[in-house]
């Protein structure tokens, strides 16, 4: 029979598994219908265009052009000519959120950003500003900034890592989950949940480490490199809020889970009853008389008389 407190003592861990998992979930979804009010508020960047749409009689081909200007003072008229073509062919949006899984999209209006738009999830996701600002034609992505270029294949390939890392994550609290059930009957249970809760920890670690280094830097290139331009970039702090949490619940479900595989055992201790109507041996102690087939009584007293033998004297 397991006991109420063995049950209570696996129960929180057990719980906090859970809230892990609905985090990693939210970070999952972050970012994926535009439908939904309470995804649209978590990213885990913002890159912010409405100062350079709503320039009038500005748009985005321009200041690349100025860019050129800066950058490549010898620019060929055909790389100017591609550059106005991608002006004339660009439809710009007023920001863009980036998640795990794909990107939203917006109009600004006073400090209220509405998505209308969100891209189709897929896996190992990274968001390029070339692509999606339609920008990626020849000649235009030699045109950045070197540093920006830099960071951008860094995002491309560390992006990926990261997305792996979630996916673990997600996987090994699934598995915590169900090797939990065999935790209620034992400490050996506990210590395979212990093991995997660990491992579990580690992932979101990982991949957590990595998403807010990877977006904090990122931040700071678009800022630095785009900003003169009307492009700035925010960090997402409820994205990245859902997700250290996650890392927190399954940190303290992985010590509790330690601590009921030494404690808290799940087994009831029988107790020693004796049989009754058996014989049980009673100390009679010292001064108790013993039956040994033997009276107690004193021995009778008689008087004594010459029964000697005595030979026959002849007189």
């Amino acid at each position: 029979m397991v006991k109420a407190g063995r049950i209570a003592c696996i129960a929180v861990p057990y719980l906090w598994t859970i809230g892990a998992l609905v985090a990693l979930i939210f970070v999952g979804l972050g970012s994926t219908d535009e439908d939904s009010s309470t995804l649209n508020k978590l990213y885990f960047m913002r890159a912010d265009l409405s100062n350079v749409t709503h320039v009038e009689a500005t748009r985005f081909g321009d200041r690349l052009l100025n860019i050129t200007y800066t950058a490549m003072r010898n620019a060929t008229e055909e790389l100017a000519k591609a550059l106005e073509e991608a002006e004339e062919d660009s439809e710009l949006r007023d920001f863009y959120n980036i998640g795990l899984f794909g990107y939203c999209t917006g109009d600004k209006e006073g400090d209220d950003f509405k998505v209308d738009f969100c891209s189709k999830p897929k896996g190992s996701f990274w968001f390029n500003p070339l692509e999606v600002w339609h920008l990626n034609i020849s000649g235009v992505p030699d045109l950045l900034p070197s540093h920006l270029q830099s960071e951008l294949k860094t995002y491309q390939k560390v992006s990926h890592w990261m997305f792996v890392a979630y996916v673990l994550a997600f996987a090994t609290t699934c598995i915590q989950l169900l090797v939990g059930f065999s935790a209620i009957f034992s400490r050996i249970g506990s210590l395979f949940t212990t093991i995997v809760a660990v491992v579990t920890t580690v992932f979101m670690l990982a991949a957590n480490i990595t998403a807010t280094a990877l977006f904090v830097v990122l931040t700071g290139v678009f800022n630095s490199s785009l900003k003169e331009y009307g492009v700035t970039a925010h960090l997402g702090g409820n994205l990245l809020a859902a997700s250290w949490l996650a890392v927190a619940l399954s940190m303290a479900s992985a010590v509790l889970w330690l601590f009921s595989s030494c404690c808290c055992s799940g087994r009831t201790e029988a107790r020693r009853v004796s049989p009754k109507g058996t014989y049980e041996k009673v100390d009679m102690g010292a001064g108790s008389s013993q039956h040994n087939g033997h009276t107690t009584a004193p021995a009778p007293t008689f008087d004594k008389t010459n029964t000697a033998y005595e030979p026959y004297r002849h007189q």
